[in-house]
């Protein structure tokens, strides 16, 4: 049956000159009728024609116009998907005026058009230029492939609110690359409505020194926050955390202490120093062996050190409180390992087992780990030789081809890049074992301390985060009530039973809404993300959003920074506190406007006095 479809001239609007204009029709009313068209009166309209239902393609659409100029469509609206409303995709439009200056011809011929290609006749914009644009006042500009867009009018229509904000300045691939669901046809139409330019200039490449022990290091996700370069350590948006149980790969914080080794899996073998023998595994026999999965989080002991930092300076990378993430690691389980070789690790004679990476210091010793033999016997099900990471291979930053994963155990034991695994009867020798990952009291300083009377930090306290809003958010100045996100977590497998929420800066609290994760309270390996709203105080321009969390021991976190500071920032797991106000752009704003008006006002006096001095 063919499908007519006719637009009013109120509904259209005309972009660019009138030999040449790229327009994007959306709105177009479907007449089922088999008869087509029925409008018989005299207001300009354009008619397209179609038999099949609308694809990126050879379209033509001619028009008769009764007077002069095209008006065409944009719109950034979710279109009805149901017969009283159809959509196409941007095409583009040549008009050809006839000699009597009135539209005559309108047509659209092109192959395919993918979104973000480079239209002709729109500005270019460097990179410099877009990361210019990164705020209300400036206009929010995003890039997606080689286009350019202004999305400021758009923020207060985005469905997932301010977090469009992230890629201001910047491109938005990063973003979508975690929020997949944007990956289609409409999502595409609505973005090129927004369309201002082109953007030709290649990302900028780094040069590669050849001394450089970093050089061969892979190239990383744009969403990552380094607070490192080399080695390369970063983590994802907090406020991203709470919208994927399972964080994306490329969105997982990286930790790194050294060089990415670049390792063949055809030349891999991981080392067994067992008892009473030496031998190895090859990459293909690992991946032979059964398959388990175990979903974890792996978090950094120095999580949250920023808050420490604001207490008194300590040594280590300024985390925030994103250097947490979680994901399904897959590969043998350590005990089936150990028993392909005939060794049960209940009957060891041994005090730990220890883990080898095959990155290495410049002295060529490597970074390495150990764990108690007893904490191994107790997860010898789900420590697992990993191989895989969400379903993928894991990736070089994460430790490709093969590393450790023990699921309830600090970041720093899980080994990538895993080479070699013994037994011995003291813990690893590494100085990251040895001389790092430790706690203290308060009062030691780089003067007293001693990291060998020291515990090395195995199993992390409870601890939990607000993620969204995040730190300095200007909420409505009508807003009553603010909903409120984060993550909870706490080692050895622990489950959260609660997580309480104040929005008074502590005074008063209410319980978040737990999200299950699908695990046991006492083999809970991974973290559980909660929600809530909560009512604001009333009259109040500013206020502290704060959260606690408490694990099924009834551990609950400490409510200051200060009871738990160490010098190297390691286990804060203090209350997380969240600064947010209450209509202070528009107070601001508004402040601007009246400060510009007096400054034109005084402009204006000042004129009319020269006038009047003038004069006399």
């Amino acid at each position: 049956m063919a499908l007519s479809h006719c637009i009013s001239r109120n509904a259209c609007k005309l972009y660019g000159d009138k030999l040449k204009s790229y327009i994007y029709v959306t709105a177009l009313k479907l007449n089922t009728s088999s008869k087509g068209d029925s409008h018989d009166n005299n207001q300009d309209r354009f008619k397209y024609q179609r038999t099949t239902r609308p694809k990126r393609g050879v379209v033509t659409l001619a028009c008769a116009c009764g007077s002069a100029g095209i008006f065409l469509a944009l719109s950034a609206l979710h279109l009805h998907r149901k017969n009283t409303c159809r959509h196409i995709t941007s095409r583009e439009i040549t008009y050809v005026p006839n000699t009597f200056g009135f539209g005559k011809v309108l047509a659209a011929s092109e192959s395919p058009n993918e979104p973000g290609q480079i239209i002709e006749g729109l500005p270019t914009y460097s990179r410099a230029d877009v990361a210019a644009h990164n705020t209300v006042e400036t206009k929010i500009w995003v890039t997606f492939r080689n286009g350019v867009y202004d999305i400021t009018q758009y923020l207060q229509s985005h469905p997932g609110g301010n977090k469009i904000l992230l890629a201001a300045g910047k491109s938005i691939e990063p973003y979508w690359n975690v929020y997949s669901a944007h990956k289609n046809e409409e999502i595409y139409e609505v973005l090129e409505t927004l369309r201002i330019g082109n953007i030709t200039e290649p990302d900028p490449k780094k040069e590669r020194n050849r001394d450089d022990p970093y050089r061969l290091d892979p190239v990383r996700s744009p969403l990552l926050i380094p607070c490192c370069e080399k080695p390369f350590n970063a983590e994802p948006p907090a406020e991203i955390l709470t919208d994927i149980f399972y964080t994306p790969n490329h969105a997982f914080f990286v930790r790194n202490h050294l060089p990415v080794p670049c390792v063949k899996t055809e030349k891999y073998a991981l080392q067994l120093e067992l008892p009473g023998q030496k031998t190895c595994l090859k990459y293909e026999e690992l991946r032979k062996m059964p398959k388990k999965s175990v979903t974890a989080t792996t978090m950094c002991a120095g999580n949250r050190r920023n808050e420490m930092i604001k207490v008194k300076p300590v040594k280590g990378l300024n985390w925030k409180a994103a250097a947490i993430s979680n994901a399904k690691w897959s590969g043998p389980s350590l005990d089936d390992v150990l028993k392909k070789f005939k060794v049960d690790i209940d009957k060891v004679n041994s005090n730990y087992i220890v883990f080898e990476g095959m990155d290495k210091q410049p002295d060529g010793s490597p970074y390495g780990a150990s764990i108690p033999i007893e904490i191994a016997r107790s997860l010898k099900d789900v420590i697992i030789i990993a191989y895989e990471m969400n379903g993928a291979i894991i990736p070089r930053d994460h430790g490709y081809p093969v590393r450790v994963m023990i699921p309830g155990v600090v970041g720093a034991r899980q080994v990538k890049w895993l080479n070699r695994i013994y037994f011995s009867s003291e813990e690893s020798t590494s100085h990251w074992q040895r001389n790092d990952y430790k706690g203290f009291n308060p009062s030691v300083d780089w003067d007293n301390v001693n990291f060998d009377k020291s515990v090395s930090i195995t199993e992390l306290p409870v601890t939990s985060a607000i993620c969204e809003p995040v730190e300095g958010t200007d909420l409505e100045k009508d807003s009553e009530t603010v909903t409120v996100k984060g993550y909870a977590y706490s080692g050895g497998g622990r489950g959260i039973i609660r997580v309480d929420v104040s929005a008074d800066g502590g005074k008063t609290w209410t319980e978040a809404n737990l999200k299950p994760n699908g695990q046991t309270p006492y083999t809970s390996y991974a973290w559980t993300l909660w929600e809530v709203d909560l009512s604001l105080p009333q009259d109040a321009d500013e206020t502290t959003l704060v959260a606690k969390a408490v694990d099924i021991s009834y551990n609950v976190q400490p409510d200051s920074v200060e009871g738990i500071w160490n010098l190297r920032g390691v286990l804060n797991n203090a209350w997380h506190k969240v600064n947010v106000t209450r209509g202070k752009q528009n107070k601001t704003s508004q402040q601007d406007e009246n400060s510009k008006e007096q400054q034109e006002m005084t402009v204006e006096q000042k004129e009319k006095t020269d006038q009047q001095e003038a004069k006399k």
